[in-house]
C-alpha cells in the first residue's frame, strides 16, 4: 500500500521586525489566516484535524503551553496542538512532525507555523535567552555565545574545505539582496561585499554581517566582541 503523499498547500507570513505592542499570539493569527485565505476551498475549522508549532523562547512572554493557545487565535479547537522547541530549527522540527503525521495516514490537513517574539525585549536579555539553548554546564558556563560556537564550526569548515571568508561574506550579500524585494522582510537594504568583508569581527572570521541582528546588537551597545 503507497503511503499517503504530503504536500505544502499555502503558506502565510507576518512581517519580521520591531512589531511593537504585538503580541506572539497576534503575530501568529497574521500568518495563520493568510494562510488559511489562500485556501478557498478549504473548511479550515473542519478540514484541519491539528497544529504543529515551533516556539522556543517561552521566557520573552512569560508564556508556556503556546500550542493551544496559538491554536485558539487561529480560529481553531477540539484539535490537538503541539508545540515544538528546537532553538533554531523549532519550526523545522513542527514541519517534520505535520509531514510524518500526514504520510502516516494519522491526518488529511494539518496547520504548521512558527512564531517568536524577542524585540520587546532588553539585547541582553535576548541574547540571555537565546544563549540558554547551549549547554550550560560546558558552553553556557564558560562564556560560549552562538556566534563564537558557529565561528568554531566555521573555522572547522575552512580547514576541511578551503573555505575563505569571501565565501561568509558572500551569503550575507546575498542574504540582503533577497530582502530588498521582499516587503516582509526586516532588513531591506543591500550591502556590497567590501562592506561585509571590512565590518567587525565579532567572533572571529564571523563579521558583523555574518550574524543575527540580535548579534549585532549585542556587540553595538557593548562594545565588545563576545568570546571566541
Amino acid at each position: 500500500m503507497q503511503k499517503p503523499l504530503a504536500a505544502i498547500v499555502s503558506a502565510g507570513l507576518s512581517k519580521f521586525g520591531r512589531l511593537d505592542g504585538m503580541s506572539l499570539r497576534e503575530i501568529f493569527a497574521i500568518a495563520a489566516k493568510e494562510a488559511i485565505d489562500r485556501c478557498p476551498n478549504l473548511d479550515y475549522k473542519r478540514d484541519i484535524k491539528a497544529l504543529f508549532i515551533g516556539h522556543m523562547i517561552e521566557s520573552s512572554e512569560h508564556q508556556c503551553h503556546t500550542g493551544p493557545l496559538m491554536c485558539d487565535w487561529a480560529g481553531l479547537s477540539n484539535i490537538p496542538s503541539l508545540r515544538f522547541e528546537s532553538a533554531c530549527a523549532s519550526s523545522g522540527a513542527a514541519l517534520r512532525s505535520g509531514v510524518i503525521a500526514i504520510m502516516s495516514g494519522l491526518f488529511d490537513v494539518v496547520l504548521v507555523g512558527g512564531v517568536e517574539r524577542l524585540t520587546h525585549l532588553k539585547t541582553s536579555e535576548a541574547t540571555e535567552y537565546l544563549g540558554m539553548s547551549a549547554d550550560f554546564a560546558f558552553e553556557q558556563w564558560n562564556g560560549f555565545t552562538f556566534p563564537a560556537l558557529f565561528a568554531l564550526m566555521a573555522r572547522a569548515h575552512m580547514h576541511k574545505y578551503g573555505t575563505k571568508e569571501k565565501h561568509f561574506a558572500m551569503i550575507a550579500v546575498k542574504n540582503h539582496s533577497c530582502g530588498v524585494n521582499n516587503p516582509k522582510a526586516h532588513l531591506q537594504k543591500e550591502i556590497t561585499l567590501d562592506k561585509a568583508m571590512s565590518s567587525r569581527v565579532i567572533a572571529s572570521p564571523l563579521k558583523l554581517y555574518d550574524c543575527s541582528v540580535v548579534m549585532r546588537a549585542l556587540h553595538t551597545e557593548t562594545g565588545v566582541s563576545p568570546p571566541g
